[in-house]
C-alpha cells in the first residue's frame, strides 16, 4: 500500500508540523492537520489561492502522472513549466503538506503526493453530474462478489498448504483442480495483468489479492494459510471486509496501470448508472484535455473492466450492440448488504445466501463439501466431510448448533441423525464439549439449584454440558448470583482479532523526509547573484552581459528582455554559444516559441526572480 496523507504527516517532526500547520491556521496534531488539508482541497480553497505554478503541477500530478513517485532529478524536466517555476512549484506543495519528499528503494529520493491529496483536488477541480436518486433503490441482480473465490480457495489450503515446483510455480495437476474449484471467468482475465505469463489467470489473481489481505504466504516452496489474518478476515463485518476488499482491488488495478489513477477516480462516480466504456473514457480525456489514443478503450474494458466483472464489482449489459457497465448496489462504501437465514434441506444439502457471516461459512466447510453455486452458495453433508469435521475437533452438536445458527430455526431430523451417526460411529468417541462442576461444598440440592433433569451426571456434581445447553446454563446460573469461571476456547478461528496499525503506515513515516524547505533553496544560489541584476531592466557592457547571461543559463533563471524597440518579453535560457565571433543565447518564449539572439540585439535585461510570475 501506498503511504497516505496521515502517514506522511506523521512522519514529520513536531517542529515541521506546526510550520505546515501555520499555513492553515490549525493545530499542529498530525491527526488534524491531515484533516485540514483535505477540507481545504475539497473546499476549493486551494484551487482559489495557489500559485498558477501550483496549479499546474498538481494538474500534472492528477491528471496524467498518477500513482506512483516521481524521481526527484526528473519531476522539474517532466511538469509542463520552465525549469525555475518547477522548482518554486515543488516548494510551494512541500511547504502545504501535498507533495513530500520520499527516500524509495531502488529509486532513491522521489517526490510522492498522497492518493487522498490528488482525490480531494480532483473533488473540486473536476465538476461532476448528481448522482441518479433511483439508482440507489434498484437491486443488482448478482451477488457473488470477490470474497467468494479469496474464501474458498483459503479453505482448500487452510490445513496442508499447497506445495509449489522449483520454479515456484503451481503444479500443473493442482492448478487444473483449483481452477475447477474457483470457478472463475478465465477468458476475461486473459489480457489484464493476471494473464501475462504462463499459468492459469484465476489463481495468480486470488493468490495476489489473499497476499495482500496478508492471508497467504510463501514459505520455502510452500503456499500457507496465516491463521491469524484469516481468522481477522473472517471475523469482519460485511461492510468493512467489501470496503477492504474494494481498496485493494483499486490497489491492484493502480499498480497495473499507475497513470489512470484519476480515471480510476474519474470511474468510480461515473459507473453509479449504466455508462459505455467509450463514454467513460471520452469523458475523463476532456477533463485531461486531450483525444483518447487509438485502442485506449479496449484497453480500458480488458485491463479494468472486465476483471472487475470477474471479481463481482460491477455488472455489465449490452445496449445497441456495445456493452456498458455500472457497480453492483452492494460494492459501495455505506451500501447496505441483505441479511438473509440459510436453508438446511432434508437431503442433507445447505444453501447460503450472498452474505452469510464468513465465520458461519467456515465453521460449515470443516464438515460439508462446497459444490459452487450462482447466487446461493451450495454445501452438501455426507460421511467423509462429518468424519473430516470430527478429526477437527467438532463434536456433532457444534455442527449441528453452526446449521441451526445459519438456517435461524431448528435442523431437519433426517439432518440431526446421520450427522450423529457418522460423527459418532463405532470407535472411541473424544467429545469436546463443556463440564459444570459445582465446588464440594455446594453439591446438595441446595447448592445446585434446580438443573435441567435431562443433563449427563459424570461424578457426583460434575456434569457434561452439550453446546446448546452451555447459555441457558450459564444464564440460570448468573441469575442466581453464581457467575461460573469458564475456560478459555482453544480453537484459532475463535479467538478474538486485535486491530494494529498497518505495517505499511510505520515504514511509510520512516521515509519521509521531515524538513520545510525554503523558497529560495529552489534555486541555489540566487541571493548571491548582483542584486542589480534583479532590480529591474537595464543595459549592460558587453562583458558584464555575457556573465550575466552564463549564470541565468546555468541556474534556469528567466530573464526579462527588450531587443531593438520592441515591448519586453519574458525568456527562458537554454543555451549560450559563440557562433563567427558572435555570443548567442537561445531559449523559449512564454508561448513555447524558440528565440536566438545575439548579445548585440539586448538592449535591457533583467534577471526574474523565480517566484514572480
Amino acid at each position: 500500500m501506498k503511504p497516505s496523507l496521515s502517514a506522511c504527516v506523521k512522519g514529520l517532526s513536531q517542529e515541521v508540523c506546526k510550520q505546515v500547520a501555520d499555513v492553515y491556521r490549525c493545530d499542529a496534531d498530525p491527526d488534524r492537520l491531515t484533516d485540514a488539508i483535505l477540507q481545504n482541497l475539497k473546499a476549493g480553497e486551494f484551487m482559489q489561492r495557489a500559485h498558477p505554478w501550483e496549479l499546474t503541477l498538481m494538474e500534472f500530478l492528477c491528471f496524467h502522472w498518477g500513482d506512483r513517485g516521481v524521481p526527484e532529478e526528473r519531476l522539474a524536466e517532466l511538469i509542463p513549466l520552465p525549469p525555475s517555476r518547477s522548482r518554486i512549484a515543488i516548494v510551494l506543495l512541500r511547504r502545504k503538506g501535498l507533495l513530500f519528499r520520499l527516500r524509495q528503494h531502488p529509486l532513491g529520493w522521489v517526490f510522492w503526493c498522497p492518493r487522498d491529496v490528488r482525490r480531494s483536488f480532483l473533488e473540486a477541480r473536476v465538476p461532476l453530474p448528481p448522482l441518479p436518486g433511483e439508482r440507489r433503490a434498484e437491486a443488482s441482480q448478482g451477488f457473488r462478489g470477490l470474497w467468494d473465490p479469496l474464501f474458498h480457495f483459503a479453505v482448500l489450503l487452510e490445513g496442508n498448504g499447497l506445495t509449489l515446483t522449483r520454479e515456484g510455480t503451481v503444479p500443473r495437476r493442482e492448478e487444473r483442480k483449483l481452477d475447477a474449484e474457483l470457478e472463475l471467468e478465465e477468458k476475461r482475465l486473459t489480457h489484464s495483468r493476471w494473464g501475462e505469463g504462463a499459468g492459469s489467470p484465476a489463481l495468480r489473481m486470488v493468490s495476489d489479492f489473499l497476499r495482500g489481505l496478508g492471508i497467504l504466504k510463501e514459505e520455502g516452496r510452500q503456499w500457507k494459510i496465516q491463521r491469524d489474518s484469516f481468522r481477522r478476515w473472517l471475523q469482519r463485518s460485511w461492510p468493512e471486509r467489501i470496503a477492504e476488499l474494494f481498496r485493494l482491488t483499486e490497489e491492484l488495478l493502480l499498480k497495473d496501470r499507475p497513470d489512470w489513477d484519476g480515471l480510476w477516480w474519474w470511474m468510480e462516480r461515473h459507473l453509479t448508472d449504466w455508462v459505455s466504456a467509450e463514454e467513460l473514457c471520452l469523458g475523463w480525456s476532456a477533463q485531461v484535455g486531450q483525444v483518447p489514443r487509438p485502442g485506449f478503450v479496449k484497453e480500458v474494458e480488458e485491463r479494468w473492466l472486465h476483471p472487475l466483472a470477474v471479481m463481482g464489482w460491477v455488472e455489465e449489459r449490452t445496449e445497441a450492440g456495445r456493452e456498458h457497465w455500472r457497480w453492483a448496489s452492494w460494492s459501495r462504501s455505506g451500501a447496505e448488504v441483505p441479511v438473509m437465514n440459510g436453508y438446511v434441506k432434508p437431503d442433507l444439502e445447505v444453501l447460503l445466501p450472498p452474505f452469510t457471516p464468513l465465520t458461519h461459512r467456515f465453521l460449515l466447510a470443516q464438515f460439508a463439501d462446497c459444490m459452487g453455486g450462482e447466487t446461493l452458495s451450495s454445501y452438501m453433508l455426507n460421511p467423509d466431510s462429518v468424519r473430516r469435521g470430527a478429526r477437527r475437533g467438532l463434536s456433532a452438536e457444534r455442527m449441528l448448533d453452526t446449521l441451526r445458527e445459519i438456517s435461524g430455526g431448528p435442523v431437519p431430523d433426517s439432518v440431526v441423525e446421520n450427522i450423529r451417526l457418522w460423527a459418532k460411529e463405532n470407535r472411541p468417541l473424544l467429545r469436546k464439549g463443556w463440564v459444570l462442576q459445582f465446588p464440594a461444598e455446594d453439591r446438595g440440592e441446595r447448592g445446585m439449584g434446580e438443573l435441567d433433569p435431562g443433563l449427563e451426571s459424570l461424578a457426583e456434581g460434575v456434569f457434561f454440558l452439550p453446546d446448546a445447553l452451555v447459555g441457558s446454563i450459564r444464564k440460570q446460573l448468573v441469575e442466581a448470583g453464581r457467575p461460573p469461571l469458564e475456560p478459555e476456547e482453544t480453537h484459532w478461528w475463535t479467538s478474538d482479532s486485535s486491530p494494529s496499525e498497518p505495517a505499511e503506515e510505520v515504514e511509510a513515516a520512516a521515509r519521509v523526509e521531515s524538513r520545510f524547505p525554503s523558497l529560495e533553496e529552489a534555486i541555489p544560489g540566487f541571493n548571491r547573484l548582483p542584486k542589480v541584476w534583479t532590480a529591474g531592466l537595464r543595459s549592460y557592457h558587453p562583458g558584464t552581459l555575457r556573465n550575466l547571461l552564463r549564470q541565468a543559463t546555468e541556474m534556469k533563471l528567466d530573464l526579462l528582455i527588450r531587443s531593438g524597440e520592441n515591448s519586453p518579453l519574458r525568456l527562458t535560457p537554454l543555451r549560450m554559444f559563440q557562433k563567427e565571433g558572435y555570443w548567442h543565447v537561445t531559449g523559449r518564449d512564454e508561448e513555447g516559441r524558440s528565440r536566438n539572439y545575439t548579445l548585440e540585439d539586448l538592449r535591457e535585461v533583467q534577471i526574474l526572480p523565480p517566484w514572480k510570475h
